[in-house]
C-alpha cells in the first residue's frame, strides 16, 4: 500500500532516526521512528525527545519490551527507556496481544490488532486512550464485537 496517496489526514512517522509532528488540533505531539529490521543493534527508543510545550506528549514505538537489557533479543523496548522517555503515553507495535505497564509518568500499552487472525483470541480488540488534563494517562482495551474491559495499569 502507498500510504503517501492515503491523504493529506495522515502523516507517515517513517525517519530512521524519528520523527516528531505538532498536532495542534488535538494539543499533542507525536514521535516515532521507523523500524527497518528486527536486530539487536535497532533501538526503538533511541533519540526520543524531551517534551518541548505544554501539549500531549505521546511516542509511537515498534519493539519487544522486555525487563532484561542484556538481552540479545532484537529492538528491546525497556522500562528504563519508557520512564525516561517523559511521554505521557506510549504506543507499542510489535506484539499482537493487549498489553498495558506503566513507568514513570508514561503509559505504555501494546494495544492488540483489530483482525482476530492476527492475535490471540477469537475477536479483534485495540486501546482506547483517553489523555485529559490534570490526569495520567488512562487506556482501555476494546474487544471488538465486545465490551471494554478495565486493566490495573491504567490508573
Amino acid at each position: 500500500m502507498n500510504f503517501r496517496q492515503a491523504g493529506h489526514h495522515v502523516t507517515l512517522l517513517d525517519e530512521p532516526e524519528g520523527v516528531t509532528v505538532e498536532l495542534p488540533e488535538v494539543h499533542a505531539t507525536v514521535w516515532g521512528r521507523c523500524m527497518l529490521e528486527h536486530d539487536p543493534s535497532n533501538k526503538p527508543m533511541a533519540g526520543s525527545p524531551a517534551r518541548t510545550r505544554d501539549l500531549w506528549h505521546i511516542g509511537m514505538a515498534h519493539g519487544l519490551y522486555m525487563d532484561w537489557e542484556d538481552s540479545e533479543r532484537s529492538s528491546l523496548i525497556t522500562p528504563r527507556e519508557i520512564e525516561a522517555s517523559g511521554f505521557d503515553y506510549l504506543a507499542l507495535g510489535h506484539v499482537h496481544a493487549h498489553r498495558q505497564m506503566r513507568h514513570g509518568h508514561t503509559l505504555a500499552c501494546y494495544p492488540g490488532v483489530p483482525a482476530a487472525e492476527l492475535g490471540t483470541r477469537e475477536t479483534g480488540c485495540v486501546a482506547i486512550v483517553e489523555l485529559m488534563p490534570g490526569k495520567r494517562a488512562h487506556a482501555e482495551e476494546y474487544v471488538l464485537g465486545g465490551k471494554r474491559k478495565r486493566l490495573g495499569a491504567s490508573g
